[in-house]
C-alpha cells in the first residue's frame, strides 16, 4: 500500500482508501467496522467519525443538484440526505427540467409528526414564474 501524507489535499480525499483514513486516526480497520452498527461502542474517534460521516450524507445533496431523475428511487436518492432525518413531515417540490435535471427542491410546508397542509398555489407558483 502506498502512504499518502497527511497533508493530502481536502479535495483529494475522496481517493484515500477507508484503511488510510481510519490509519491516520489510529483506528483499528477491523474493530471499527466491526462497531460500525453501534456508534456508542465506537470510543470517541469513532463517534467523530460517525458524526462526520452523518454529516457528510446530509450534505451530499448540495453537490447533486446536476442529477439526473428518472425514477423515484433516483428523487429519493437526492434528496434523502437532506430530508431523512427530520422530526416532522416536511412537503417538499422537486421541479425537473425537460431533461430531467433538479432545477429547484422547494419546502412548501412543515407540519407535525404526520402531517403537512399544503397551499396549491405556493405549489405552482415557483414552476410557472
Amino acid at each position: 500500500m502506498t502512504q499518502t501524507s497527511h497533508k493530502t489535499p481536502f479535495y483529494a480525499w475522496s481517493t484515500v482508501s477507508n484503511s488510510q483514513l481510519l490509519s491516520w486516526l489510529g483506528i483499528d480497520e477491523k474493530d471499527f467496522f466491526d462497531q460500525l452498527h453501534n456508534p456508542l461502542e465506537l470510543g470517541e474517534a469513532g463517534r467523530k467519525i460517525h458524526a462526520a460521516y452523518v454529516l457528510g450524507r446530509r450534505n451530499f445533496w448540495y453537490a447533486n443538484e446536476s442529477s439526473v431523475i428518472t425514477s423515484s428511487q433516483s428523487a429519493y436518492m437526492a434528496l434523502s440526505p437532506k430530508f431523512e432525518l427530520l422530526e416532522q413531515e416536511v412537503f417538499v417540490v422537486m421541479y425537473l427540467n425537460r431533461a430531467h435535471h433538479i432545477q429547484g427542491v422547494h419546502e412548501i410546508a412543515r407540519g407535525g409528526i404526520s402531517a403537512a397542509l399544503v397551499d396549491l398555489r405556493l405549489l405552482f407558483k415557483p414552476a410557472i414564474v
